[in-house]
């Protein structure tokens, strides 16, 4: 009788307990978008932590740390992390690209819209990344002061300042990436 009394009694506690365990599995914050410097020594990557996305980087020996610090789940996607020459400056795309009607993805329903821009952060510093231009795949130059990007199907140069004027590299018919 005790047998059967604590068979019952731990078949009634598995489904909660296997929901429990379920539950942490499917929350459990995700990685992606791995990069280094040029030299090895600073890696950076994306953390996904129940929909909080946010950037982590190691440099030298120091324990791994965030950068950013976006504390809301806004469905906004970070991308596309690129180190400067030096490793001392990352740049990073945050937002989902356009769809054929151009619209950004807005998942949060957000009454300002979304965009997808590139973004600076220096990663020696604990200031907030600051947003530099609309679009996508940045790229230093070897100065480590301008960069590549593309845009509409168009590749541009800038430099680091917010709100800087990006110039088109050249004109080229149809879509350049």
């Amino acid at each position: 009788m005790k047998k059967l009394l604590l068979f019952v009694l731990l078949g009634a506690a598995s489904p909660g307990f296997a929901q429990t365990l379920l539950e942490q599995f499917l929350s459990a914050p995700t990685e992606s978008g791995f990069v280094s410097s040029k030299d090895g020594k600073n890696i950076a990557w994306i953390i996904n932590d129940r929909g909080k996305r946010n950037i982590v980087v190691k440099t030298g020996t120091d324990l791994p740390r965030f950068v950013t610090d976006y504390p809301a789940d806004d469905g906004q996607e970070i991308s596309q992390l690129a180190f400067s020459p030096n490793g001392l400056k990352i740049l990073f795309v945050r937002g989902g690209g356009p769809n054929r009607a151009g619209q950004n993805p807005n998942p949060a329903s957000l009454a300002e819209g979304a965009d997808q821009a590139i973004y600076f952060k220096d990663i020696g510093t604990k200031s907030t990344p600051a947003k530099i231009v609309s679009g996508n795949s940045p790229l230093f130059f070897r100065d480590g002061l301008k960069f590549l990007f593309s845009k509409g199907g168009q590749i541009f140069e800038s430099t680091l300042e917010i709100n800087a004027e990006p110039k088109p590299l050249f004109l080229a018919r149809g879509y350049n990436s």
